[in-house]
């Protein structure tokens, strides 16, 4: 923001994300941090399964440090505690989704999983999220559908599908 003498705008750099140094109270940021600021700001408030998990994320918008997390199991029968008997996601409300988004509700649930309300806090905007359940019968169809999607969206040459 600002202006110049004469009135016009100044652009001013974006802020690295390996300078941001103080925390947002809700974990998020349309800053990207590293994996490293993110830890340094926000370890408190991750499960010890996220402070390893959050390395294999080059950037991180969102930490969810104010979500009830779900605290991992040594069980795999449920994806550590992660999923339900059905292989549903046990969703939790303002936990993040790679790092990235901000679950705010569950829009609908079917047979294939649940579609969440989600913030996408990288591009500021509100995103519908679906997580197929994590049983392996799914997993195919899911592939089979992003690609209808992808197909759809690289033909919608004037952005009308909204499709991303």
């Amino acid at each position: 923001g600002g202006t110049a003498g004469d009135g016009a705008p100044q652009n001013v750099a974006p802020q690295k994300y390996d300078e941001v140094s103080k925390a947002n109270p809700s974990g998020g940021s349309n800053v990207p941090l590293t994996p490293a600021a993110a830890l340094k700001l926000y370890m408190n408030s991750m499960t010890l399964y996220e402070q390893g998990e959050i390395l294999d994320y080059p950037q991180v918008f969102y930490v969810g440090a104010n979500a009830q997390k779900q605290r991992p199991t040594a069980d795999t029968a449920d994806n550590h505690g992660f999923d339900d008997e059905r292989g549903d996601y046990l969703w939790v409300m303002h936990d993040h989704v790679s790092f990235r988004y901000e679950i705010l509700g569950v829009l609908g649930k079917g047979s294939f999983g649940v579609v969440t309300k989600c913030y996408d806090w990288k591009t500021n905007q509100l995103v519908a999220l679906k997580i197929i359940r994590n049983k392996k019968r799914f997993h195919h169809q899911a592939l089979v559908e992003v690609k209808l999607l992808e197909h759809l969206r690289d033909h919608d040459t004037d952005g009308n599908a909204a499709i991303v």
